[in-house]
């Protein structure tokens, strides 16, 4: 194959990939990074996902723990007297109870199965599932809904703790069981667990903001020589085929400069062959083309050369 060719291929080679670089494919960087970003954006809502269920739960758990201690506080205040009931709950702790409208804590005191004393009828009655039953003295905590207070029909979920007691004793006739319920609405809980989420995720994404930068930064150190190499592919004339220099470049890089260096001497070699090919024809043809010549300058000497036709043809081979 001539210089002429291999300089047709190499510039067609180059075209052909400029070409296929331009064509909206993702450069490596772009990919390393989608490759990088994905799982952490995935990770990141498994986080936050994971993040609001614990804070639910640790909201959960505070308010449970005022539930029930302001519970056992209003069972405190139930004493029995003789077959009938002593109900120790001032009009002014009713109204510290109530003084919060966005966080009222609402009560009611019954008597099973379903007798109201006391507090506010509305509470909705512990969902116990099928075979179970409230125990003396242990809060049970559910969640429901009862309508709000004024026009309308809407309503609001709400917390609530039941606790069973039994005043008196179990001997004694005069024995009662109440129902004690307490409950807190639960928009405090869910904003509550709202602020323990942006308190968690906050920090969070900032952290996945700065590894995203670093990631980047190192992506692009990573690819330099990589750019480099590419630098001086493309900056070429198409009769340089000196190797390529990448004197500080990873194992793999080194590996594919090796090969476009073995390719290039390889390339290098065969061109040499092709000169030194010419130049020996060229050699060989010139002694048979000088006798060629001239024997002809001497054939036109001739008398016979003489014919017009004759010497024509002899001057054209000359």
């Amino acid at each position: 194959m001539s210089l002429a060719r291999w300089r047709q291929r190499l510039s067609g080679w180059r075209s052909r990939s400029r070409g296929r670089l331009g064509s909206g494919s993702l450069s490596l960087s772009r990919q390393l990074l989608w490759w990088v970003l994905l799982p952490q954006l995935v990770l990141w809502l498994a986080g936050g996902v994971a993040a609001y269920r614990f804070a639910a739960s640790y909201a959960n758990e505070a308010i449970d723990a005022s539930l029930s201690q302001a519970s056992r506080a209003l069972a405190r205040q139930l004493k029995p007297i003789g077959s009938g009931l002593l109900i120790d709950f001032p009009k002014a702790a009713q109204d510290v109870l109530e003084a919060d409208p966005a966080d009222r804590l609402l009560y009611m005191v019954s008597q099973p199965p379903g007798q109201f004393i006391l507090g506010n009828q509305a509470l909705p009655p512990p969902p116990l599932a099928q075979g179970a039953a409230l125990r003396i003295g242990q809060p049970y905590f559910y969640d429901g809904s009862m309508p709000l207070a004024g026009p309308g029909d809407a309503e609001q979920a709400v917390r609530v703790v039941a606790l069973l007691l039994r005043l008196g004793g179990e001997q004694q006739p005069e024995a009662q069981t109440l129902l004690v319920q307490v409950a807190r609405s639960s928009a405090n809980r869910e904003e509550l667990a709202r602020r323990i989420l942006v308190d968690m995720l906050l920090p969070l994404s900032s952290l996945i903001l700065l590894m995203t930068l670093i990631v980047w930064l190192g992506i692009r150190a990573g690819l330099a020589p990589l750019k480099r190499l590419r630098q001086q592919v493309e900056g070429r004339a198409p009769a340089d085929l000196a190797p390529l220099q990448l004197a500080s470049a990873p194992r793999e890089l080194l590996s594919l400069a090796g090969a476009i260096n073995t390719l290039l001497a390889e390339v290098q070699h065969s061109v040499e062959r092709q000169k030194r090919f010419i130049g020996d024809a060229a050699h060989q043809l010139r002694t048979p083309l000088a006798g060629l010549k001239s024997q002809t300058e001497l054939a036109l000497t001739l008398p016979s050369a003489s014919d017009p036709e004759l010497r024509a043809r002899l001057l054209r081979v000359h």
